[in-house]
């Protein structure tokens, strides 16, 4: 099999069986998302030690938190363009955002709400839209000024390593130094666990080269890497891959491609064009994350991508088009 996914642990998923086929269909990496845990991991992985025993030679990723940012509401609102919302009064947030200036922007759960800073108390909704509670908020000013790692995300890794956990996903990595921080806990505890780094913001973009060189791998974290870059991200994309499949580094590229399959049958057609064009850049490890942990079929997202990728330089559809 020339490709592999990186599937989410979720409860579609957490039964023996349904791994196993998930093998039989590509699945190489299962992956345990920090940021949404509500199981026991230290039995999550006992249980893959087991299928590994088996035959099935699945590896395990701790994907960390990260210093997100949270927007904090009594209750969700609906919100209309030109609102004036006020801190501590209408809406809070997770951390000190006393550094805002006017003008920044803030775009809260992937962009569907964007407000602008009037100044650090008052903040204009750019518009309409539904505000949710703990949803996540990105502003470079607040975000890439948060300390790399968190408490939690210092115990989590320190968990993956006594664990031995194969490969630790770092999110909100900004330069090499935040690796070499990791690599450096890694050799405390003489672990072989791999690290893998997250580009999801304009540090890791600016300093890339640095990043990949002291990494083992890169992930294309296209989540919070498209709230930063919108417009760009396909660009983005493109180059990252072309340079990390010139390495011996592991590529990976996640999130958003089969999205619609949580609740559908069938994919989008530009589900179908994104997922073919990353195949066809020469990417062969696909990251989902609510495809396969809170799908309504997450084995039928597996055969889906396999269709697609069995679609490149498909005989078959080149007589068709003679």
């Amino acid at each position: 099999m020339k490709q592999e996914y990186i599937c989410t642990m979720g409860p579609k998923i957490d039964d023996d069986e349904i791994l196993t086929l998930l093998y039989d269909r590509g699945m190489r990496i299962i992956r345990f998302n920090m940021s949404h845990i509500d199981y026991d991991l230290e039995k999550m992985i006992e249980r893959i030690n087991r299928l590994k025993a088996k035959g099935y030679n699945i590896l395990t990723m701790m994907d960390t938190k990260g210093p997100e940012v949270r927007v904090l509401v009594s209750n969700n609102k609906e919100v209309k363009a030109g609102e004036i919302l006020t801190l501590n009064k209408d809406l809070k947030f997770s951390c000190d955002v006393s550094g805002l200036q006017r003008n920044d922007i803030i775009k809260i759960d992937d962009a569907q709400i964007i407000l602008e800073v009037q100044n650090n108390r008052k903040f204009k909704v750019l518009n309409d839209g539904l505000l949710k509670n703990d949803a996540g908020v990105y502003c470079k000013r607040i975000n890439e000024s948060l300390d790399f790692l968190n408490n939690k995300d210092f115990e989590d890794i320190k968990k993956a390593f006594t664990l031995k956990v194969d490969w630790i996903a770092l999110s909100f990595v900004r330069n090499a130094a935040d690796v070499i921080k990791i690599k450096d806990l890694r050799d405390e505890f003489k672990a072989k666990t791999k690290i893998m780094s997250k580009v999801e913001t304009i540090s890791a973009l600016e300093n890339f080269e640095e990043i990949l060189d002291v990494s083992d791998g890169i992930m294309i974290a296209r989540g919070d890497l498209g709230v930063v870059m919108p417009f760009e991200l396909g660009e983005i994309s493109k180059i990252i891959i072309d340079r990390v499949l010139k390495t011996d580094k592991k590529l990976v590229v996640g999130t958003g491609f089969l999205k619609s399959m949580k609740k559908n049958i069938y994919p989008t057609r530009a589900e179908v064009n994104d997922l073919y064009d990353v195949f066809s850049r020469g990417a062969k490890s696909i990251m989902f994350s609510g495809e396969s942990a809170i799908a309504m079929d997450p084995l039928r997202v597996l055969d889906v991508a396999n269709k697609i990728f069995d679609s490149m330089n498909n005989e078959s559809i080149a007589r068709l088009l003679k």
